[in-house]
């Protein structure tokens, strides 16, 4: 598996680098369109997941706008975009058994 295989969780990686809960929400969305997506998560096909994610992610987009809007350095921000990043990226990550390893 090179980089063709790990492409869309690199991709999502770094838009988790910008928002929070904005990859979150857009694979939300997708699994509420009915895209399957290749990693195995079941908290993805928990409606109270899609549908709060696809809050949150709404939520971060108007808030930032906020003055009162935290800094992204504070360590529960960055928290976030850790986590986001992690679930999201092993959402697309195709699965270890999916494809023989060059």
């Amino acid at each position: 598996m090179g980089f063709s295989g790990l492409r869309f969780s690199a991709l999502i990686g770094a838009v988790a680098s910008a928002r929070s809960m904005t990859p979150m929400a857009s694979i939300a969305a997708a699994r509420l369109l009915g895209y399957r997506t290749p990693g195995r998560l079941v908290v993805l096909d928990h409606p109270l997941f899609k549908f709060g994610a696809l809050a949150m992610g709404v939520g971060e987009l108007f808030g930032d706008k906020m003055k009162s809007a935290p800094d992204r350095t504070v360590f529960l921000g960055l928290l976030a975009l850790v986590m986001s990043a992690g679930i999201a990226g092993a959402a697309l990550a195709p699965g270890v058994g999916s494809r023989p390893v060059p």
